[in-house]
Parts: C-alpha cells; structure tokens; sequence
C-alpha cells in the first residue's frame, strides 16, 4: 500500500492567521494614511476579527457541505460549491465589519473602493483557506481509497471462493439434477428451460467474478434464471415478484449482490404448503434495491459460511459512502442494497 504523510492544515493555521493579519495591516496601512493610533488598532482588531470569522467560516462551510456532497462521489461539485460558499460569505462578512467599524468611529467613512479592495482580500484568503481544507480532504480519500481498495481485494478473493463453492456445493447441484430428471419425461421442453437457466447461473458466475459491479439488468436477469430453477424445484411454495423500472437497468451494482442474497433466502428459510417463501425485489426511491422474503427459518439449517451478507456489506462499503441498510422484524427479513455511481 501507499504510505502517505498526513497533511494536517491545523499545523499551518496560526502561521498562516498572522501572515494575513499582517498583510491585511499593511494594506489598510497604505489605503488610509490618515488615521490616528486608535483607529490604527482598531483597523488590526477589525482585520483580526475578520481573519478569524473568514478561517472558521470557511471550516463551517465545508462541514456543513460535508452533509450534503461527498468529496468521494462528486469532488468537483463539493470543491466549486466550497468556493461559490466561501467568496459570497467572505463579502458579507467584510461589509458587516466596515458597517460595526463605522459605528464604532463615526467620524470615518469608509470608501467604496476600501469596500471592494478588502472584498477581493477577503475572498482570496477564504478561497486559499479553502482550497487548504480541500488539499486535506483530498489527501485523507486518497489513503482512504487505498485501504479500500486492499480490503476489495480481499473481499473479492473471499467473494470468488464462495462462488466457487455454491457453483459445486451439493445440495444445490443434486436438488437441480433431480428436479431435471423429473422434467425429462414430463415436460422435455421445460427440462431444455431448466439446463439453460441452469447453464446461465453457472455462466455468469465464471464470467464476472472478477468483475466489482455489474449493469442492475444483468444482475436481476441471473437471479430471474435462479428463481426459475428454484420455483421448478418448490413450485407453489415459492412465490417471488420483481418490480424494478427499466430505466434503472444501466445503473450499476456490486456483482452477485442480489443473487448471494436471494440465495441466502432461499437456502436458510422455510418453503413448504403450510409456510410459502415469499421474496420480493424492488426499487427503492432512486439508489437503493430491496430484497424482502418472509422471514421462517429452517429448524434443520444448512451449514452457513458467515461470508454472504457480511460480504455484500463490505464490498458495498469499499464502493459507496450509502450503507447496506438491513431490517429484521418478526416476519420479514429485508436488506436494501444501494447503487454505485
């Protein structure tokens, strides 16, 4: 991994405060000559005050932001936004300070031009703030990325292992080999459906394992070939709906997220005439898929490795600042997925 050293700007604060005080005293210095002692230390508390009100507004703004926009999805965005912020905040803030100074010293009218003159200042020191606290921000998600980056390594390796498992694992292989047999002499054209889903779900898992994310389209066309095979196997014990708008198909998701889950539906709950599964997948609002079943687990559980939902979890962490968002109530199980931008 790449070792980067942190740069802190709270390390620069205090040097950089008095190297603006000083230039900002200077150059109230050279536009009014003509004031007396008091005023001169009135212009260094003024600008004093200023300085301190532009550098901890111009924190303020970008937390704040912080909110809204993540410097990891839309960093162009957050950093113009940063600076649009900052420069009308530092012209309020300048005229707010000239009218108190005014008011304070009746006897001084500030010119326009001091107005203007100090107005660019002010936004030249708030735009430098600024863009400090974005060189930080943007140093911190680059080591961030980096580990990210290391932990989907790992998760993608643990993720292709356990696909490489459920592609030979038994239970799945014997129980599609007897559902087949059974079709052959009952319906061969069924049976000719059936080996195809069968061949697709074995297809896609070779093809994409080394894949991050994968079009929502094709990810809910695999697990529609699955709940096929499955709703072959169980018949009317399983019941499951789809309902996500084609316009959502060309976003992306992390692959296999939807397929590990609705595997784990089906693999850890009940599915009989008395306790129907039921498993419901749909949008929900803009950025997030839902995978609902009706909640009946097995009293006889196959065997669970403990890496399915946790590894949906963190590969989605590893791409998108959105969580996985799971809900348990005492019939239903549901887990929202989001989508990666």
């Amino acid at each position: 991994m790449v070792a980067v050293n942190r740069f802190n700007p709270s390390r620069y604060t205090i040097i950089g405060f008095i190297s603006v005080v000083v230039l900002a005293s200077a150059l109230g210095l050279v536009t009014n000559k003509n004031c007396t002692p008091a005023q001169r230390i009135g212009d260094v508390v003024m600008v004093a005050v200023i300085c301190g009100a532009t550098w901890g507004g111009s924190k303020l703004i970008d937390y704040l932001l912080g909110f809204r926009i993540s410097w990891n999805e839309h960093p162009i965005r957050r950093l113009m936004l940063n600076y649009v912020f900052a420069a009308a905040y530092a012209v309020v803030i300048i005229i707010i300070a000239f009218r108190i100074y005014e008011l304070v010293f009746p006897e001084v009218q500030v010119p326009l031009e001091n107005y203007f003159l100090y107005s660019v200042f002010s936004m030249l020191v708030t735009l430098l703030v600024s863009s400090v606290y974005a060189v930080s921000e943007f140093v911190k998600q680059w080591k961030s990325s980096e580990l990210k980056a290391e932990q989907m390594k790992q998760q993608v390796l643990r993720s292709e292992y356990e696909s490489l498992k459920n592609q030979v694992n038994p239970h799945f292989l014997f129980n599609s080999l007897n559902t087949l047999s059974a079709l052959i002499p009952e319906n061969p054209a069924k049976a000719t459906d059936f080996v195809q889903k069968l061949s697709r779900v074995f297809r896609y898992a070779l093809q994409h394992s080394d894949s991050a994310t994968i079009e929502l389209g094709n990810e809910l066309d695999v697990v529609n070939a699955f709940l096929f095979l499955q709703k072959t196997r169980f018949g009317d014990n399983l019941r499951f709906h789809i309902d996500v708008p084609q316009a959502f198909h060309h976003r992306q998701i992390i692959t296999q997220g939807l397929l590990t889950l609705v595997e784990n539906a089906v693999k850890h709950n009940e599915a009989s005439a008395e306790n129907p599964l039921a498993i419901s997948i749909e949008m929900i609002g803009n950025d997030y898929v839902s995978v609902r079943n009706t909640l009946q687990r097995k009293k006889m559980m196959q065997p669970s490795t403990g890496i399915g939902l946790p590894n949906v979890v963190s590969r989605c962490g590893a791409l998108t600042e959105r969580p996985v968002v799971i809900t348990e109530h005492e019939k239903e199980f549901e887990v929202k997925i989001p989508l990666i931008n």
